[in-house]
């Protein structure tokens, strides 16, 4: 799992870090989706961290974190992006674009990396 996590923190710094040097302004569409990828970023290192805590706890344990951990990352990424569509001015659609990409990008991460960490517990 230590290589899920370095990757996420690779992609995540990098590509917030790249989209931010192509950004010209806080309104343009690259601030927006630096920030979207940002809050992907954490979301997703949030995820793999409870997500890896639940495979080492018990069954009862596991479908407590794995739930609990999607609502309170629901509820995060709600907050957030009302907050940042009601108080700043970056480009929503940049915005969302980033944050859609970063999920779907972190979240292939998480899976791969707790498929390695299960075969690897298991000897498989």
């Amino acid at each position: 799992m230590l290589w899920a996590t370095l990757a996420m923190l690779g992609l995540w710094l990098g590509g917030a870090s790249a989209l931010g040097l192509l950004a010209e302004g806080w309104e343009s569409w690259p601030a927006g989706a630096m920030v979207g990828f940002g809050l992907a970023g954490a979301l997703g290192l949030a995820g793999l961290w409870s997500a890896g805590r639940a495979l080492k706890a018990g069954s009862q344990a596991f479908l407590v974190l794995v739930v609990g951990g999607m609502l309170v990352r629901l509820v995060v990424a709600g907050v957030a992006v009302a907050l940042v569509a009601g108080l700043t001015r970056l480009d929503a659609v940049g915005f969302v674009g980033g944050l859609m990409v970063g999920v779907v990008l972190f979240q292939m991460i998480e899976v791969g990396g707790l498929a390695s960490s299960r075969r690897a517990t298991r000897g498989v």
